[in-house]
């Protein structure tokens, strides 16, 4: 068993490779359709050697398939971290037509990539930012091409070798700041994947979590920390605005800092679905 799957891991990664030498462009990335799950159809460009699990629809595909769930037609949502878009175009499929999407994405070459999905689908209610979310009325140092893993590096207990990293210097904004100072409608639904910035997010949205009282999608990220920030801040959210907690890979309630330690343990990144209590 063991030699049949090492054997099979090769051979896919060859596959990858020869798909990408083929058919990648001068960019290094290819347009392709996703072929199968919420974000099917969908317009993207991949580096086969890196995101064929895009292209074949199996990224994240049970979260996203409760998504679909959740998110009512009509309804505005946000994609906080957005990356290439595949998050986004599930909830551009799940609000339809009389919905609207809102994609934030900070890294510059993540944002050149997200920002053509409305044109190369024909996407009328999708508006892509390139904006950070976080803390309110700032510009943070961004790392800027490590693909998904692309984040602030001015973080407590965040410290990685910046050799080879691209650093950019990119305008920060609050949840509270988009909605109340900028005019962003008040979503029904948001999903944080901020690379350790969801900390910040979730303590600078009070107003919105106590007057629309949307639900959100947070997936929380450790640092060097003993107690990451993002975990205090998780827990300080649930229990000060009253939202029920569910990690959602284990499906199993989850609302202080030792149950989200509890939740990585069991080998998954913890990820938090918090749905309003009233």
């Amino acid at each position: 068993m063991k030699t049949t799957y090492k054997g099979g891991g090769w051979l896919r990664t060859g596959i990858k490779e020869i798909l990408w030498r083929c058919l990648k462009g001068r960019d290094g990335l290819t347009g392709v359709r996703v072929i199968s799950g919420p974000s099917r159809g969908t317009r993207i460009r991949v580096d086969f050697r890196s995101e064929s699990s895009y292209w074949l629809g199996t990224y994240d595909r049970k979260i996203l398939s409760l998504l679909m769930q959740i998110i009512k037609p009509g309804q505005i949502a946000y994609d906080c971290g957005a990356y290439i878009g595949i998050y986004t175009a599930t909830m551009r499929r799940a609000v339809g037509l009389n919905g609207r999407v809102y994609a934030f994405e900070a890294s510059s070459l993540n944002y050149q990539r997200i920002a053509r999905l409305p044109e190369a689908n024909g996407w009328r209610n999708l508006q892509v930012e390139y904006l950070a979310i976080g803390e309110a009325h700032t510009t943070i140092r961004f790392a800027s091409n490590l693909g998904a893993a692309s984040g602030p590096i001015d973080m407590p207990g965040k410290n990685f070798p910046l050799e080879s990293v691209q650093i950019e210097n990119v305008p920060c904004s609050g949840v509270d700041e988009l909605i109340f100072e900028r005019g962003f409608p008040a979503p029904d639904f948001l999903k944080f994947d901020l690379e350790t910035g969801e900390g910040f997010a979730l303590l600078n949205g009070s107003r919105l979590w106590k007057e629309k009282r949307p639900t959100v999608l947070v997936e929380l990220h450790k640092n060097s920390e003993p107690t990451p920030f993002a975990f205090e801040s998780a827990e300080q959210f649930l229990r000060d605005f009253d939202y029920y907690g569910t990690e959602v890979h284990l499906g199993c309630p989850v609302k202080s800092v030792d149950d989200f330690v509890g939740a990585e343990k069991l080998g998954v990144q913890c990820t938090i679905l918090a749905v309003p209590k009233n």
